[in-house]
């Protein structure tokens, strides 16, 4: 099963026993999933949830699943959207991302430091989250997952053009939201 794509383990998934080619699909993906969910949503929790459902949405849709894109676009596009519905239904809770920033460049860190870093850190997890849905959502998808302009566009069913002027503002705004503390100013 290791051998086949995405595209082919979908499917098989379409026969009579999806078991071994599903699993597999659920090996590639499903901790970028929940990393990706995570940084979308704040909440690991609801992450793991968002995760869950995607796989179950897509295994339940499998027989009118068409290869039209790459897998990975179709799976992201159904996690955004869930995504997206648990924002729109006011569920999801408020925990802080995962420390993405810190910096471990050093193997016997001062504590200063890593008070510091933790601050920094923190004052960004909330930046990240103070945007809207829609900025938010591409800034995960090209910072944090390494997804292609072209690739958030067909996710998101938008033009290259708005992926990238989305992108563009959320930085903007980060930026101001975090003058100070790229300015050196606590």
């Amino acid at each position: 099963m290791r051998g086949l794509s995405d595209e082919e383990l979908m499917e098989l998934i379409k026969g009579n026993d999806p078991r071994l080619a599903f699993e597999e699909l659920m090996v590639r993906y499903e901790s970028r999933l929940v990393n990706f969910l995570n940084r979308y949503t704040g909440s690991l929790q609801t992450a793991e949830n968002l995760t869950q459902e995607t796989f179950l949405r897509i295994y339940k849709t499998r027989m009118t699943y068409e290869p039209t894109a790459k897998f990975k676009t179709y799976l992201y596009r159904i996690a955004t959207n869930l995504a997206i519905d648990e924002f729109r239904k006011g569920q999801r809770r408020k925990e802080e991302l995962k420390d993405d920033f810190s910096d471990k460049a050093s193997d016997n860190p001062d504590p200063h430091n890593l008070a510091e870093q933790s601050e920094r850190a923190k004052k960004v997890r909330e930046s990240v989250m103070k945007l809207d849905e829609k900025h938010r959502s591409v800034l995960v998808m090209k910072w944090f997952e390494g997804l292609r302009y072209e690739q958030i566009a067909k996710i998101l069913g938008v033009s290259v053009g708005t992926v990238k002027s989305r992108v563009h503002y959320a930085l903007k705004k980060l930026e101001v939201d975090l003058k100070p503390l790229l300015n050196g100013d606590s």
